[in-house]
C-alpha cells in the first residue's frame, strides 16, 4: 500500500507558529522545514520500503536536526528565492539576503524536528525517531488511535491551509504574498 504524505499540511503549524514567535524566526525557513523530511518517502519507495516504513532518516530527531536543517537551508537560499520571487514580484537576490543566518538555521531545525518529525510522532503508524541507534517504531507521543488522530491533524492543518491558498489565489495581490511566504 502506498500512501502520499500531504506535506504542505505542515505549513500551517509553521505559519502558526511564526505568528507566535514574531521576528524571531524566519518564516520561509519554518516552512521549508516543515515540509523537507517528506522528501525522503520517494526515494524510499523508489528502494522497496512500503508504507508505513516510508519514514527513517529525515523523520528521526538526529537525521532531521542534522541532514534535515542542511537541506532546509540548501533550498532556503538556492530555490526558495526563485519561488517567492515569482509569487511576490521582489527580485531573487532581495529574497536570498533578507534573513540573519542564525535565525535561517534555529528556525530550519524547529521546522523540521518540531514542526515535522513530532508532530508527525503524534500520529503516525512507524516513526523511528531515534534511527540511526534504532530503526524501531517509537510510538510514544502517538496521541490514543493514530488513524482517528490523523483525521484531526489534518482537518486542523488542511481547513486553514485551503483557506489561506484560497483567499490568496483570489485576491491576487503581491503583497499578501509576501505576507504569507516571506
Amino acid at each position: 500500500m502506498i500512501k502520499i504524505p500531504i506535506t504542505p499540511f505542515h505549513m500551517t503549524f509553521a505559519w502558526a507558529f511564526h505568528r507566535l514567535t514574531g521576528k524571531r524566526t524566519v518564516q520561509p525557513a519554518l516552512l521549508i522545514g516543515s515540509m523537507v523530511p517528506d522528501i525522503e518517502i520517494p526515494f524510499l519507495v523508489f528502494v522497496g520500503y512500503t508504507y508505513p516504513h516510508t519514514r527513517l532518516v529525515l523523520h528521526s530527531f538526529l537525521g532531521g536536526a542534522i541532514l534535515g536543517t542542511l537541506i532546509a537551508i540548501g533550498l532556503l537560499y538556492i530555490v526558495f528565492p526563485f519561488v517567492a520571487a515569482f509569487f511576490t514580484g521582489r527580485a531573487p537576490s532581495e529574497i536570498k539576503n533578507m534573513y540573519n543566518f542564525k535565525n535561517v538555521v534555529i528556525s530550519s531545525l524547529i521546522g523540521v524536528v518540531f514542526l515535522h518529525v513530532f508532530i508527525d510522532a503524534l500520529h503516525h503508524p512507524y516513526n523511528p525517531l531515534f534511527w540511526p541507534f534504532t530503526p524501531e517504531n517509537i510510538t510514544l507521543f502517538v496521541i490514543g488511535n493514530y488513524a482517528l488522530t490523523t483525521v484531526y491533524i489534518h482537518i486542523i492543518s488542511g481547513i486553514p491551509l485551503v483557506i489561506i491558498i484560497l483567499y490568496l489565489i483570489i485576491k491576487r495581490d503581491s503583497e499578501l504574498w509576501a505576507k504569507w511566504l516571506l
